[in-house]
């Protein structure tokens, strides 16, 4: 079976941008299991390929917990 690899769109907007059922992005849950290594990844990929508008609307959203992943991350 072949590798396939995601499109930078699909980059942004099945991974990056989509959020579970309790409103969690994946760098909240990177954050949150204290995975630095994979945050620093995702971010830098947030960085190539969202505008500045999607990182502050979108990608640095408010979980149900009301934390951002500024919270989880400075826990660590």
């Amino acid at each position: 079976m072949a590798e396939e690899k995601l499109t930078a769109e699909e980059i942004k907007n099945k991974l990056l941008l989509a959020t579970g059922d309790m409103g969690d992005t994946v760098l909240h849950m990177a954050a949150e299991c204290g995975y630095v290594e994979v945050l620093q990844k995702l971010w830098e990929w947030a960085k190539e390929r969202l505008t500045t508008e999607e990182v502050n609307n979108k990608l640095f959203t408010i979980n149900h917990f009301g934390w951002t992943i500024w919270y989880w991350a400075a826990d660590f």
